[in-house]
């Protein structure tokens, strides 16, 4: 019922008897197969509800299992929905009052059930009743860390299975499902559909919702962001990150990684690993982190950030595929603390922190080496550039550190 009132403008308060009752719920001995039954509202404004009594999980009825699903069925016609099976052809993907299974369009539950009501069930809720603009409306966390005061939009324990539509009103809100080792990918955008904790198109996105940022686990995951200003992580595992539209914050964490921002001011952090790092359009701020990474600003004034020379070493060397000098930097201030920096032509231990770049026009790379050490003269930091390309002092960050 909370799942039901939470989406419309509906509230259910508990009566004393059946006979004051507009929706009396009974336990029934049915025959046959049949989970339940319910009477659609009608003038005498009274929509009973029978649930039989003959199968075991319809007497211990749980958020996820047949019984609850019953329940939410019944629930669902007293309240005045139809079937969606055979006049729109709708499986329980997207409704609770379908009898196909999830598996004719694509999604997979196991023996688990919707907990909540689904997409369509939420759109002719609302149409009948009005929507609910009330519902969490302040920062929520859907998944595991949960404060949606909801056991349906929680979880515990990498075994927990989650199948649910999410209807929010408001505020800055996150999809956290971290604890799963498999291989997940989330999409953000409204009506979209995800696959965790290994089942797969079992929680999505009401119309009109948004859902701003995404946690996965330790899998190889994908995270598609939407139009809000997106901060996703993907954690461990070699993941893809798309944050398209709105300025946003990615992250890889361990593991090789590609991380592409799209429109808008982004930050993209690859972590560990040997990651693909695509700014797009707007001006963008890229950090690969350790690892041989290749980086691509795109479109606008991008910035390379550096904040450890072990970024990139004459082992594990990034490659940036796009730098253009006069709008592209190259961030060192994290390394340099606003030290000075001379380009020469051979590193001399001159007490300053030096550059030297050499081209290789046979692979069409400039190398950039740099030496931090004023007292030793060695390559500490090299990173590759696409193409020919003559440094100057305006090329690079020294000062005033970006901190993200």
């Amino acid at each position: 019922m909370l799942a039901t009132s939470d989406v419309a403008n509906i509230k259910f308060i508990e009566a004393e008897n059946d006979v004051v009752a507009n929706i009396p719920i009974t336990n029934a001995l049915l025959e046959g197969s049949l989970g339940g039954y319910a009477y659609r509202p009608n003038p005498d404004n009274l929509s009973p509800i029978f649930i039989n009594a003959k199968i075991e999980e319809n007497l211990a009825p749980t958020q996820s299992n047949y019984g609850g699903r019953v329940f939410m069925h019944e629930f669902g016609h007293a309240l005045g929905l139809e079937h969606t099976h055979d006049s729109m052809g709708l499986t329980q993907k997207t409704s609770v009052m379908s009898y196909l299974s999830e598996f004719y369009s694509g999604a997979i539950y196991g023996n688990n059930f919707a907990s909540t009501p689904q997409l369509h069930d939420i759109l002719a809720l609302q149409y009948l009743y009005g929507t609910n603009n009330r519902t969490r409306i302040g920062n929520t966390t859907y998944g595991f860390n949960s404060n949606s005061n909801r056991d349906y939009f929680t979880a515990t324990h990498a075994s927990d299975k989650l199948v649910f539509c999410v209807w929010d009103a408001g505020g800055n809100d996150t999809f956290d499902f971290s604890g799963y080792h498999q291989n997940q990918r989330i999409t953000l955008t409204k009506r979209g559909f995800s696959d965790i904790g290994g089942l797969r198109g079992n929680v999505s996105i009401a119309d009109k919702v948004v859902i701003e940022n995404a946690i996965t686990g330790s899998g190889d995951d994908e995270i598609n962001g939407n139009r809000a200003n997106n901060t996703l992580n993907g954690g461990d595992g070699d993941d893809r990150l798309w944050g398209r539209e709105g300025n946003d914050r990615l992250f890889g964490g361990r593991g090789n990684d590609r991380l592409s921002g799209g429109k808008g001011d982004d930050f993209l952090s690859g972590g560990a690993g040997n990651d693909r790092l695509a700014g797009g359009s707007g001006d963008d701020r890229l950090f690969g982190g350790r690892g041989a990474d290749r980086m691509k600003g795109g479109e606008g004034c991008d910035i390379f950030q550096y904040r450890n020379s072990r970024d990139s070493t004459k082992k594990y060397t990034d490659t940036i595929i796009d730098f253009t000098s006069g709008e592209d930097k190259i961030d060192l201030s994290f390394i340099m603390a606003g030290n000075n920096i001379d380009l020469v032509n051979q590193f001399s231990a001159n007490g300053q922190t030096e550059l030297m770049q050499k081209y290789d026009d046979v692979a069409n790379i400039t190398y950039l080496m740099i030496d931090f050490d004023p007292k030793i003269s060695k390559v500490d930091m090299m990173i590759k550039f696409t193409g020919k390309h003559q440094f100057t002092r305006n090329d690079f960050i020294v000062s005033s550190p970006l901190i993200s």
